[in-house]
């Protein structure tokens, strides 16, 4: 579950930094586009983790 988790969120971190690229070349100013796409990755980075936590810590009784 770590090696999801931790692929899941390079892969995140790429999407946030190219949406903040894309955000200020547009002309936003640096709080949407700055913050915007960190406030969204901490977010779903925070709601994936809960949800890997929640997976690998289930007990099926499957043994």
């Amino acid at each position: 579950m770590l090696g999801v988790l931790v692929a899941a969120v390079l892969v995140l971190v790429a999407g946030a930094a190219l949406a903040a690229f894309v955000l200020l070349r547009s002309g936003y100013g640096l709080l949407v586009g700055g913050g915007l796409p960190l406030l969204v990755l901490l977010v779903v980075v925070g709601l994936l983790g809960a949800g890997l936590g929640r997976a690998a810590g289930r007990d099926d009784g499957q043994r």
